[in-house]
């Protein structure tokens, strides 16, 4: 998965979604399906054994049946494959570095779900077939969607899964758990760049990228503790004796003495200095500053103020000066400039490029929508409508949703009703029935003075609401406003053929914009102004035909263009 793009399966545009949370059963090795009292309110009825993966195994992993919502989705058995080529080695270095290792009866169980998990997963202890076991749980969607990288994600939890067993019956100190399986699992460069680069603006401030937490609510801080414990304890494999002498039942106190840390002070003291080491690795400097100079600009939607950063930045990334999470960043940052400057070509390679590096790819979600965009404006219709599909398939709520459903022609509502079952035939006959009951509430809103209150009250069509508990504000990336909902793919062996339907019952092409050149007829009263001179339909300035490198070197070029008029 590190070095190619999965194919997705065509056809599907409405994934069921269930409410409440809905869990695979979590059975022992017996044929015997599972009891309440041993897995609790993940038990299911033995049908579910006959989805996915059953029986597969990894050494002491098992990956348990999943027959949920994207059973059938090629991306899930992909990363499954993935993640059992990680089992091995994962296990061997916690092993080597922190005297880790499974009992014999006390594997780890993998269970995929259809509930919200957090995106990394959780690893719970469960009572299976009468001895404690640990469960890693992982979210399917989060899988198909790309946002859980198997290789990442998923030796954080293996660690964790041995720190469990290894506990037994005694309960691991939480610090211990987390911080090893960040460690072990090669996870902390991950977790920290995601601090600093998952946001709408670069973050770096000390107290957003280690709160002030105790060590077993954060990772990052429990890594560092940790880290620090590594580097200051005595003695041949110092860290592993500590681990196994806490595990077993020792205090805190005692497991440090026997490693030659005498006062826990020392040990705080120690992580303090790692915690700096991590900072200095994350100043605002270098590419780092050019990254956020970019990014501010766009999140405060003056792309303008942002061209001399942005071209500074790409010959940084082609210089090869920042890192590989810095760089792949940068780039989709850069193909959102080039997408408002109008070179849709270039902003396709650079996400091409960002998309090809999941392992050091933090915001997956933007590049995907950004990249839907950027086909639309390069005028390949068929790309960008299976691009839009597959993101509203995976994502269906959140930043940019609703944008993917108007441009392939869904209206809302249509897809809130289809979405309460999973049968086909039946998700087509309700579409059916809510195309002939009632108008599309499909196509871009009509152009309109924004400052205008009058256009705003006579718009026709209302601008879609916002979700509960979001700011418009602080999306990334401003939705655009297509010139008409895109067809569907001609070779699509899509299901929902009512959907298809629908999508041909659309309106029309969105009101033309006056010949350029001439003068701006005043519009009647109860329509619409058309587009102000500088509007981009991506929001912000229009940097149609502006050189990022010319920009960079010149940073008056654009305030010099205003004034002579050009």
């Amino acid at each position: 998965m590190r070095s190619q793009r999965v194919r997705v399966l065509s056809g599907a545009l409405v994934v069921a979604l269930i409410a409440g949370t809905t869990a695979i059963g979590v059975g022992g090795c017996s044929s015997r399906p599972p009891t309440t009292e041993e897995v609790g309110a993940d038990a299911t009825s033995p049908a579910a054994e006959a989805g996915q993966f059953a029986g597969r195994r990894s050494g002491p992993i098992e990956f348990r049946a999943y027959s949920g919502d994207v059973a059938d989705d090629a991306r899930l058995a992909t990363a499954v494959d993935a993640m059992t080529m990680l089992v091995t080695p994962t296990i061997d270095a916690a092993e080597e570095r922190a005297g880790l290792a499974f009992t014999t009866g006390r594997g780890a169980a993998v269970v995929f779900v259809d509930s919200d998990l957090n995106i990394a997963g959780e690893v719970n202890s469960r009572l299976l077939d009468g001895l404690r076991r640990p469960v890693i749980r992982i979210s399917a969607r989060h899988v198909v969607s790309g946002a859980f990288v198997p290789e990442v994600h998923f030796p954080p939890l293996v660690v964790q899964a041995v720190v469990l067993a290894v506990a037994g019956e005694r309960m691991a100190p939480g610090w211990l758990r987390i911080g090893l399986a960040t460690e072990v699992g090669g996870a902390f460069d991950w977790t920290l760049h995601e601090r600093v680069l998952g946001g709408p603006r670069v973050r770096t401030q000390p107290d957003t990228l280690f709160p002030e937490t105790p060590a077993h609510d954060d990772a990052l801080v429990a890594t560092v503790r940790v880290r620090a414990l590594a580097r200051i304890a005595r003695g041949e494999r110092a860290l592993a004796r500590f681990v196994t002498t806490r595990l077993s039942g020792a205090s805190s106190a005692n497991a440090l003495r026997d490693v030659g840390v005498h006062d826990a002070d020392f040990l705080e003291a120690a992580a303090e200095t790692e915690r700096d080491r991590a900072l200095a690795a994350v100043d605002l400097v270098g590419p780092l500053a050019l990254l956020a100079q970019a990014r501010d600009a766009l999140a405060s939607n003056e792309a303008s103020r942002g061209i001399p950063s942005a071209g500074l930045l790409a010959k940084a990334v082609d210089d090869g000066d920042a890192n590989a999470w810095v760089a792949t960043d940068a780039r989709i940052v850069l193909a959102e400039y080039r997408l408002l400057a109008g070179d849709a070509k270039a902003a396709r390679t650079l996400l091409a490029t960002a998309l090809a590096s999941p392992a050091h790819l933090v915001r997956r979600r933007e590049a995907r929508l950004l990249e839907a965009r950027s086909a639309a404006a390069d005028g390949d219709a068929r790309e960008a409508s299976s691009l839009y599909r597959r993101y509203a398939a995976d994502y269906p709520s959140g930043v940019g949703t609703d944008e993917a459903l108007r441009a392939i022609g869904v209206a809302r509502k249509a897809e809130a009703e289809l979405v309460r079952t999973r049968d086909a035939a039946e998700r087509e006959r309700k579409a059916a029935a809510l195309a002939a009951s009632e108008p599309a509430e499909t196509g871009p809103a009509k152009a309109g003075n924004a400052n205008s209150e009058n256009a705003a009250r006579t718009n026709a069509r209302k601008k879609p609401t916002p979700a509960p508990g979001r700011d418009p504000s602080s999306d990334p990336l401003p939705p655009p406003k297509p010139p008409r909902p895109l067809p569907p793919p001609k070779d699509s062996s899509e299901s929902d053929g009512a959907v298809s339907a629908r999508i041909r019952r659309s309106p029309g092409a969105a009101p033309r914009s006056p010949p350029s050149g001439g003068p701006r007829a005043s519009p009647r009263r109860g329509q619409p102004r058309p587009p102000l001179a500088g509007y981009h339909p991506h929001g912000g300035a229009d940097l149609r035909g502006s050189n990022l490198t010319e920009e960079a070197q010149s940073p008056r070029g654009e305030r010099g263009k205003r004034r002579s008029g050009a």
